[in-house]
């Protein structure tokens, strides 16, 4: 499942967040355990994290404050993959682009470009096939049932209703 959103962010505030934080805060992860390739960078925004009180205004719009919500920041290189998977605790991900590119997330390999967006990550099989272009994404990963998240974006009016 996935479902457009209706929602803009201040994209050069949350990058500058990202890159003034990674080198402090981010950690690395791999491609495959064989050949040691990075990848792929992220920044976990835990509740004690100091960059939390920058997610809550994000929090606020998209109306989730207070649920089981972990924020992070994943870049992606150019040009690399992210292996079609399911991510634990059937949760769901709100990914909004920080970047003036369009990403493209792969569901079940179809094809899904977006701004923002709600995606059940949990259990619909997802990836990210080789772009020529970086991805910088901020993520709430939400471990509620979906029908909830979906029902708390689409009281503030966050759901665009033409999508798949």
């Amino acid at each position: 499942m996935f479902r457009h959103l209706d929602y803009d962010i201040d994209k050069n505030k949350y990058r500058d967040l990202f890159y003034n934080s990674i080198q402090k805060y981010g950690q690395w992860h791999w491609s495959n355990v064989r050949d040691q390739r990075l990848w792929w960078y992220q920044l976990f925004i835990k509740d004690d994290h100091p960059l939390k009180k920058e997610m809550l205004p994000v929090e606020e719009d998209l109306n989730i404050l207070g649920m089981n919500n972990y924020p992070r920041f994943s870049y992606q290189f150019p040009n690399t993959t992210l292996p079609h998977h399911l991510d634990e605790d059937e949760m769901v991900s709100i990914n909004i682009n920080l970047l003036d590119t369009t990403p493209v997330i792969h569901l079940n390999h179809e094809p899904y470009p977006y701004e923002a967006a709600l995606i059940d990550v949990g259990h619909v099989m997802h990836g990210v096939e080789s772009d020529p272009n970086e991805r910088l994404i901020l993520k709430f990963c939400l471990r509620h049932p979906l029908s909830e998240v979906e029902d708390r974006l689409n009281d503030v009016g966050l759901i665009i209703n033409y999508c798949n």
